[in-house]
């Protein structure tokens, strides 16, 4: 009698743990299924936009470098919303367009430069390539040019040959030097070069890339070399 009452007893208990942990289970389901995890969304302020896409020629302040990057500083009261827009899309002169941005991002720098709280769900990747154009414009184009005729369709430009120098064409700047006699002559600034030894490393290898992708003709580049060369560019 005492063993099947055990047994009974046994029994009992069995179920109420079984119950008891099927009853947590199902609720720990229902805690689970009703858990959404929260998206993160992708948010690129226009002013973040700004510094990536445009500081490089107009200033991290917008107050530009004159003559040749014009001060953005009350931009709103001398060209229009669509006027900026448009500039963006196709560039102008030495402005490279930025055509390869998404028209939300343009749409976001623009409002920025309306002093208006900007910003894009949509973020495109900047390659090196485009960084290093940028980085070439602001940096390098005021003496150097990245092919044979500059960025106007001119020949070398005429202030440079009336005060003696002939700074050298720079496309395919892989054929003559690597990347790391690229970064000596930055930052030993040779002959009436300036130095640029405070710009950041990857900044210098973006621009090293941008020329290493424009096609050249070695020989032109040679004969550009003649007189004070740059460094080791021999």
């Amino acid at each position: 009698m005492k063993t099947k009452m055990n047994i009974g007893f046994g029994l009992l208990l069995a179920v109420l743990i079984v119950s008891a942990y099927g009853f947590q289970g199902n609720n720990s389901k229902s805690t689970l299924n009703n858990y959404e995890p929260k998206k993160k969304e992708l948010n690129i302020t226009g002013s973040e936009l700004f510094q990536n896409n445009c500081a490089a020629c107009h200033g991290t302040d917008r107050k530009g470098n004159l003559p040749t990057f014009p001060s953005l500083v009350n931009i709103n009261q001398k060209l229009s919303k669509n006027q900026i827009g448009e500039l963006l899309q196709t560039g102008r002169n030495i402005m490279p367009n930025f055509s390869h941005l998404s028209s939300s991002e343009r749409n976001a720098i623009v409002g920025f430069l309306y002093g208006e709280s900007t910003s894009s769900a949509v973020a495109t990747k900047i390659s090196s390539v485009e960084k290093g154009k940028n980085l070439f414009i602001a940096n390098c184009a005021r003496c150097h040019q990245p092919n044979p005729k500059n960025l106007n369709g001119q020949n070398q430009m005429q202030n440079q040959l009336g005060m003696g120098m002939k700074p050298p064409v720079l496309n395919g700047v892989n054929k003559w030097v690597n990347i790391y006699q690229f970064k000596q002559i930055l930052n030993m600034g040779p002959c009436y070069m300036p130095s640029f030894a405070s710009m950041d490393n990857e900044d210098k290898e973006d621009i090293y890339t941008y020329l290493s992708s424009l096609k050249t003709n070695y020989q032109s580049n040679n004969r550009m070399r003649r007189g004070c060369r740059m460094g080791m560019m021999r």
